[in-house]
């Protein structure tokens, strides 16, 4: 699996492996050390084996990223920051749950003023069930570093499942603005603002995807659907248009929605 990015910015960190907040996917240096420099950060050793893994991972290759990793852990065991891609790589690998837990806490314990670590720890309990833990790891990460994208992304959305709309739309509002090329964050932002009543709000978010992938027909599909749901016929009318204009070939799919909107 690839570990730095995936379709429309829906990146592999939905297994906690923790990227940029700016939706890229990309694992910048200053990502390294987080907020606060850890005990070891001068150790070269240390980070040269981090920079490598994550060259690795980038390329595709988890298992040779995890096994750099290993390696450098053989000598230098207490390295809470070999324990913290040692955690999320073993995700990925497949490395027995428990093994990933006791190295993200490790990680977290070890880099208390690290926003990844408390992320990756946080992510891995949401992927558990262990939704009090991760909020709270959320909720540490965005204290250390508050414009934190995906942080703030599954924070928000924490809080719409709970019907919170309020702390729901200031997470998510700060998630698009830290990643606005991310499509997850985008529909969420526009789900809260649709059930606040903020049409014109919703319509904005979901514009965003449209003309950052005009030529994506599900995009303009997504925008048409929410025309007719909120009673705009002539801008779903007209969000029609477009779609054929892009996707002119694509006639039965025309055809459902033209249907439908009648």
């Amino acid at each position: 699996r690839d570990l730095a990015g995936g379709d429309d910015n829906e990146r592999a960190d939905e297994d906690g492996w923790v990227s940029s907040d700016d939706g890229s996917g990309a694992l910048p240096d200053d990502a390294v050390n987080g907020a606060t420099p850890a005990p070891d950060v001068d150790d070269e050793r240390v980070l040269a084996a981090v920079r490598t893994a994550r060259s690795q991972a980038e390329a595709g290759d988890a298992s040779a990223a995890f096994a750099t990793i290993e390696a450098a852990l053989a000598k230098d065991a207490g390295s809470p920051l070999l324990h913290l891609e040692r955690g999320q790589l073993g995700l990925v690998v497949g490395l027995d749950e428990a093994e990933v837990e006791r190295s993200l806490v490790f990680a977290r314990d070890g880099l208390p003023e690290n926003p990844r670590a408390h992320f990756a720890l946080a992510a891995f309990d949401e992927g558990r069930g262990r939704v009090d833990d991760a909020r709270r790891g959320y909720e540490r990460t965005l204290a250390i570093r508050a414009e934190h994208g995906d942080a703030n992304l599954r924070l928000g959305r924490m809080h719409l499942a709970a019907g919170s709309m309020g702390p729901a739309r200031v997470h998510l509002e700060q998630a698009a603005r830290a990643m606005p090329s991310s499509i997850p964050a985008q529909l969420a932002l526009a789900d809260v603002a649709e059930r606040a009543g903020d049409l014109p709000g919703a319509e904005r978010a979901l514009l965003v995807i449209v003309n950052a992938h005009p030529s994506v027909p599900s995009h303009r599909q997504r925008l048409i659907a929410f025309y007719r749901r909120t009673g705009q016929a002539e801008r779903e009318r007209d969000a029609l248009r477009a779609l054929e204009r892009i996707a002119p070939k694509d006639e039965r799919k025309l055809r459902d929605l033209k249907r439908s909107s009648k």
